[in-house]
């Protein structure tokens, strides 16, 4: 493949992302919240493929993702582009594996793979920092997506921590079928149903906790201390989510939570094995599921595949 891009498609996998901790501060002047999150990306990946075209291009087998300038990969090439002083004159496709507004951070995931694509595309040399900034601009999520592997995230999102390496989680996604929930609305919805505004610091003793619980192998313990400050604005929203969580609890996830704004359940399962069982048993029953694991950081950020069909 040549830097100019008059080579072979090239490939990247985009991993979605899943909070097992979510604390949300109260809404500030810019209109974002500050959030405190344990954050891992999982290998529930959309396919990202990149060739030359005489314009900028991004197409998807999935309907429900907008086009043009209302799509986070059309936006991350434009943006790059225009950073760069580069005509982005290519065509993106994106095989979506990650439900469209469902928690895991789907678009912010296709973002970064296109600005890490187009970066070894384009032959520039931009550091991670770079990329992150530039990301920053598109959505809060995308300096996570960039990154990858397990982190603490604060701030908007942009201040990640890694954590290093923590041992890997067998978890299922679950939704009921065609449930979609707008982050912007559920933000919007917890500002208005709270009492008091979110507080970060006691949170942070939480997630310290949970953290704990994950490093030492604890999976029981990690279960129970898993939490969402989103989660009461999306089972409003959902009743049906309830029931849900119910069932994964009696099938034995050892903690169920919302992700991010939801409508994702992310369920703790003890293994690989009784993840699949799980996961098959909600498939089984009309529900949309996955059994995922969680992705080491070498392996948790946009990457590239050397085969195109795989």
């Amino acid at each position: 493949m040549s830097l100019d891009g008059s080579g072979a498609p090239m490939v990247l996998r985009a991993p979605a992302k899943v909070n097992l901790c979510l604390a949300v501060g109260p809404r500030r002047p810019d209109g974002y919240h500050p959030i405190l999150s344990l954050a891992v990306a999982v290998d529930l990946e959309d396919r990202v493929e990149i060739q030359p075209a005489p314009a900028l291009e991004v197409v998807c087998d999935d309907p429900a993702v907008p086009a043009g300038g209302a799509n986070l990969a059309h936006r991350a090439a434009a943006l790059l582009a225009q950073a760069a002083g580069r005509e982005p004159r290519v065509r993106i496709t994106i095989e979506k594996r990650i439900p469209v507004e469902a928690g895991l951070a789907g678009g912010s995931a296709d973002a970064a793979a296109v600005l890490v694509g187009l970066s070894r595309w384009w032959g520039l040399d931009w550091g991670d920092e770079e990329l992150a900034r530039l990301g920053l601009r598109l959505g809060a999520d995308v300096p996570f997506c960039l990154r990858g592997g397990a982190a603490l995230m604060e701030g908007v999102g942009e201040q990640l921590t890694p954590l290093g390496d923590l041992p890997r989680l067998a978890l299922v996604l679950a939704s009921p079928r065609g449930a979609r929930l707008s982050t912007a609305w559920a933000y919007q919805e917890l500002d208005r149903a709270r009492r008091q505004p979110g507080d970060l610091e006691a949170a942070r003793g939480r997630i310290d906790g949970a953290l704990a619980a994950w490093r030492r192998g604890d999976r029981a313990a990690l279960g129970a201390k898993l939490f969402n400050d989103l989660e009461p604005v999306a089972y409003r929203a959902l009743p049906e989510l309830a029931p849900l969580a119910a069932r994964m609890a009696r099938e034995g996830a050892l903690g169920v939570v919302v992700s991010g704004s939801g409508p994702t359940l992310v369920g703790l399962a003890a293994g690989g094995e009784a993840a699949r069982t799980l996961s098959g048993t909600l498939a089984t029953a009309g529900y949309r599921a996955a059994a995922v694991e969680t992705l080491p950081g070498d392996r948790g950020s946009p990457r590239l595949t050397p085969d195109r069909n795989s």
